[in-house]
């Protein structure tokens, strides 16, 4: 039943009841893609979704933008218990809003795993600048069967899709960035060394993005001691910037993401039809079903 509002009327020298019609706020300009990129990544600080917003936006636009969100309860702050960072988090209604009752991408950012969690957002940010990037899923949005046919006893923080005209394949991405056991870096190279000798499994290669030096070094040497056909499906990165990428398997390097023809931010990894796919998310429908 719609509200109703008493006016006065000057005409009739008395109250009138009269249909009350709600002005509809009108969405700031960034929402919708701010949606998008939190449906996606759940955790991003300012830097990075100013880099999805106009030249001439500033800082204070994001933060009117996020504050909208905010206000719908769609984000949260959230900060590291240990260390100086904080970013905005995508809240369980924001996900239940956009991907409904599919428990298995319901996965919340844990506040202990904020500094990994950024650093997996910034990699698939700067991957998407390459122009055959066609698709990123990351850790949180692969459930059990998604991985069964991608790589062997390996669950990897994320996968791209590269397309090259016709051809298509997906590459894992795994990110270091704290400390870790040799024996633990063993057991990560032997697990895509099982996936490569397969058939079975579609994964085509690794990117190892280890931004902590004394990793980076024990991933280098032991990638080395491999015999040359595994080296030749593994890129080991040290920062963020993917610079040196082969032009001719990932394309062109975008100045910034949103120049990606494929636009793989506002796409969903899906198993349909006996294979993968990556098809377009609905975040502003699901939450403004009339927006236009």
């Amino acid at each position: 039943m719609e509200p109703k509002n008493r006016v006065w009327s000057q005409k009739n020298k008395r109250f009138e009841e009269k249909i009350y019609e709600p002005k509809k706020k009108r969405i700031k300009k960034y929402i919708p893609i701010f949606l998008s990129l939190f449906t996606k990544f759940r955790v991003l600080q300012v830097p990075e979704l100013h880099k999805f917003c106009d030249e001439n936006a500033d800082a204070k636009r994001v933060y009117e933008n996020v504050s909208d969100l905010r206000n719908m309860d769609l984000v949260i702050n959230i900060g590291h218990r240990r260390k100086p960072i904080r970013a905005f988090c995508a809240t369980p209604a924001l996900i239940k809003k956009v991907l409904g009752n599919n428990k298995k991408k319901s996965h919340e950012v844990r506040a202990d795993d904020l500094a990994h969690s950024l650093t997996c957002t910034k990699v698939a940010i700067s991957l998407m600048r390459s122009s055959f990037v066609s698709g990123i899923a990351l850790e949180h949005e692969l459930g059990p069967n998604d991985l069964r046919y991608f790589c062997f006893e390996r669950r990897p923080d994320g996968i791209i899709q590269i397309t090259r005209d016709d051809l298509k394949y997906e590459i894992a991405v795994e990110v270091e960035t704290s400390a870790k056991a040799k024996v633990r870096i063993d057991k990560i190279l032997n697990s895509y060394q099982e996936t490569f000798k397969n058939l079975k499994y579609s994964c085509a290669g690794v990117i190892i993005v280890a931004t902590h030096p004394a990793v980076f070094k024990t991933y280098l040497r032991r990638i080395k001691s491999l015999p040359i056909e595994f080296q030749k499906r593994v890129i080991l990165e040290s920062n963020l910037e993917f610079k040196s990428l082969n032009t001719s398997y990932f394309g062109t390097r975008l100045s910034r993401a949103l120049d990606n023809p494929h636009l793989p931010m506002q796409t969903m990894r899906t198993n349909c039809a006996g294979g993968v796919q990556y098809l377009p998310m609905k975040s502003l429908n699901a939450i403004f079903p009339d927006h236009v």
